[in-house]
């Protein structure tokens, strides 16, 4: 599965270096300091010393080439520290770092290890893919249910992919029971939380026409 997404150079307000935070932590408040003065390298030394928030943060400098030269390699090795350390976001990286082959090290079972410890701290995306990895077998054993239940946990979080998935299969009655009436709600889910333009086609006529 290729990932069509951009990470942003920093989330500072949104990932972990808000106010909150960095309270208690002189690394991360010293690291953004760095940062905000353009002092990049000085930035990442004082960010891998803040634990996982900060490590994860250095891995996203690599990973983007954000004033350092991108190295891939580096990236997955703090991302990975910060992974074994509980943080969700870490993982999900690095799982789609092994899924895709990022840095040159496909590895789907890999893959699968990293996505389900991030989904199973809370991450939709996460368990988006996990339950794809499933669904095709690649990485894990094939099993249509532990698809539905990753994908159901991504949807029942906001994940509009998984809810169009999820809908597909209880549609078709994919290696899962067909319910026409679970589907259908599946595909509003899909709908309201946003989807490709393609999917949404194929939503829309199905709502017109459930048994169809």
């Amino acid at each position: 599965m290729k990932h069509k997404f951009i990470i942003p150079l920093l989330l500072f307000s949104t990932l972990c270096l808000n106010p909150a935070a960095q309270a208690g932590n002189p690394h991360l408040i010293s690291g953004t300091q760095a940062y905000e003065r353009g002092d990049y390298q000085g930035a990442i030394r004082e960010y891998v010393k803040a634990g996982p928030e900060g490590q994860y943060v250095a891995g996203l400098f690599y990973y983007n080439g954000s004033g350092v030269s991108r190295d891939l390699t580096k990236a997955a090795f703090w991302f990975k520290k910060a992974a074994e350390q509980g943080n969700s976001g870490a993982s999900y990286l690095l799982g789609t770092m092994y899924e895709d082959g990022i840095g040159g090290n496909k590895n789907k079972i890999q893959a699968a290890k990293w996505f389900r410890y991030a989904a199973n701290s809370g991450d939709a995306k996460a368990a988006y893919h996990l339950g794809y990895l499933y669904k095709m077998g690649s990485g894990v054993t094939h099993d249509h249910n532990e698809a539905a239940k990753w994908f159901r946990k991504a949807a029942q979080d906001g994940n509009a992919s998984a809810a169009y998935s999820l809908a597909m299969m209880r549609e078709k009655g994919d290696g899962i029971k067909q319910d026409s009436a679970k589907a259908a709600k599946w595909f509003h889910v899909a709908a309201e939380k946003g989807i490709s333009r393609i999917e949404n086609s194929i939503i829309q006529e199905r709502l017109k026409c459930p048994n169809c």
